[in-house]
C-alpha cells in the first residue's frame, strides 16, 4: 500500500507541475497570439512585396504595344527579300559580261 501512495504522490506532483505550466501559458496567451499575428502579418506583407515584380512584368506583357498584322507581314516580306548587292556578288558572271571589279 505504501508503494501506491508513492506512485499517487508522483502523479499528484506531475499534475501540479502541469497545472502551473497551463496557468502560465493561459496568462501569457494574449501576448502569444499577438506575436503570432504580428509574425504572420510580416510574412504576408513580405510575400506580397515579392509578388510585385511578377505582377508588373505580367502587366507589361498584357499592355505592351504589339505591331498590327499588316506591320508584321511587311517585316516578314522585308526579311524575305535578299539583298541585291549580296546576290550579285554570289552569282558568277555569264561569259561575255564584264566581271565586277573588287
Amino acid at each position: 500500500m505504501a508503494q501506491y501512495d508513492q506512485v499517487i504522490g508522483g502523479y499528484q506532483a506531475s499534475l501540479d507541475q502541469l497545472l502551473t505550466q497551463l496557468n502560465t501559458i493561459s496568462a501569457n496567451l494574449p501576448n502569444i497570439v499577438r506575436m503570432i499575428s504580428i509574425g504572420l502579418t510580416a510574412f504576408l506583407v513580405w510575400m506580397a512585396i515579392a509578388q510585385l515584380g511578377l505582377i508588373t512584368q505580367g502587366w507589361e506583357l498584357i499592355t505592351e504595344n504589339r505591331p498590327h498584322k499588316e506591320e508584321k507581314e511587311a517585316e516578314v516580306e522585308a526579311k524575305a527579300e535578299p539583298d541585291t548587292a549580296a546576290k550579285e556578288a554570289v552569282e558568277p558572271a555569264e561569259p561575255g559580261e564584264d566581271k565586277p571589279e573588287t
